[in-house]
């Protein structure tokens, strides 16, 4: 239920592209007896202005799209939420991801660049990594 109150408060200010949270199909179980959702795609064109996707996390399978203009305008977005456990950019251009990677650092836990070479054995986010204290920016500093 909290899940679907904060794609109920998302909805307000951007447009589920895909997914409907009230018709969907569960393979191999019965979707009355669980918690169950599609994922759901969001997309926002008020990009700057529109400070619910970043203030609102459903934890539930929920995206929102926002789409950008230039490096100037992606790192912008990516640090309008404050403070993230991760990020990640695909690209191969070098050069961008390194600009990327020096203006968003101080603004998340773990950035992790793709490229088209690396990225098919990319275990992702999901990498453990002993070595690293979790808990987004600022965390780093505590032992």
């Amino acid at each position: 239920e909290e899940v679907l109150e904060k794609i109920r408060e998302l909805s307000k200010s951007q447009k589920i592209i895909i997914g409907d949270p009230d018709r969907f199909d569960v393979m191999g179980a019965d979707k009355e007896k669980g918690a169950f959702l599609p994922r759901l795609y969001f997309i926002t064109t008020s990009l700057l202005g529109n400070q619910d996707c970043h203030n609102i996390e459903a934890f539930g399978p929920v995206s929102t799209i926002m789409p950008y203009q230039d490096i100037e305008e992606a790192v912008a977005l990516a640090n309008l939420g404050k403070g993230s456990l991760v990020s990640s950019m695909v690209t191969y251009d070098d050069e961008l991801a390194r600009q990327y990677v020096l203006a968003a650092a101080n603004m998340h836990g773990r950035i992790l660049i793709l490229n088209r070479d690396c990225a098919k054995e990319s275990t992702g986010h999901g990498s453990p990594m002993p070595m690293l204290i979790h808990g987004g920016p600022g965390t780093c500093r505590r032992r």
